[in-house]
């Protein structure tokens, strides 16, 4: 297919299958991973294609410098994955110390608008390409406060950015899988979505259960 994938977000088996799949079609995939992230692991035999960036969630220039290769190169990025897993484990909001509100909430929202930022400005630039927003598990789950508190702004910005950016030449769409689906079947309705691109997954948070057929997969 030899498309240009940018995948960031949080490290997990399914980035891993995802990752696998794209480049065993001959995709370009580049991954924003930030140091010390662990749950993705590199395919063995399909290094050709694949680039990783170490990711700073607190800062834009991760990304930034990846654009700025795209330019060099005079390449178009075709389309970015953003994942995010919230966290199912975690302390109260009294057994919290401001120290660690501080910095989880600084790299959660950070780490999530800094390479949205970038990645639209560039979409928009090239008036053409797609951005989706993976969230897998949160909407069937009671969360600890500091994990619910990221999952609520991933939800409202995505909306956000739905409404914003529904007149643009670009695709934008969310995916919600739940938290009792394999990898196999939610890396199946990604690709069939950004595939397909139809106007009844775009500009929507959609939330797939697993059932068959891309039009009975919506909220």
């Amino acid at each position: 297919m030899n498309q240009s994938y940018l995948i960031t977000g949080t490290p997990s088996s399914l980035m891993t299958s995802l990752v696998t799949k794209l480049l065993d079609q001959g995709n370009r995939v580049t991954i924003l991973l930030d140091e010390g992230a662990e749950g993705f692991h590199a395919p063995e035999g399909l290094d050709t294609g694949l680039t990783l960036i170490q990711n700073n969630p607190r800062s834009p220039l991760p990304a930034k410098t990846y654009f700025l290769s795209l330019e060099s190169e005079e390449q178009k990025l075709d389309h970015a994955i953003h994942f995010y897993y919230p966290g199912t484990k975690g302390r109260t909001l009294t057994e919290l110390d401001s120290g660690t509100i501080d910095r989880f909430i600084d790299s959660g929202i950070k780490g999530f608008l800094f390479p949205l930022r970038e990645t639209l400005t560039v979409l928009q630039g090239q008036k053409s390409g797609s951005l989706t927003l993976v969230c897998v598990g949160g909407v069937d789950q009671v969360l600890p406060p500091l994990e619910a508190g990221v999952f609520g702004a991933v939800q409202e910005i995505g909306r956000s950015l739905f409404t914003l950016y529904q007149n643009e030449r670009i695709s934008l769409r969310g995916i919600h899988g739940a938290s009792d689906l394999g990898d196999a079947q939610i890396e199946e309705y990604i690709l069939q979505a950004i595939t397909e691109d139809s106007p009844k997954t775009r500009y929507r948070w959609n939330r797939y259960t697993g059932k068959t057929g891309i039009f009975g997969l919506r909220k």
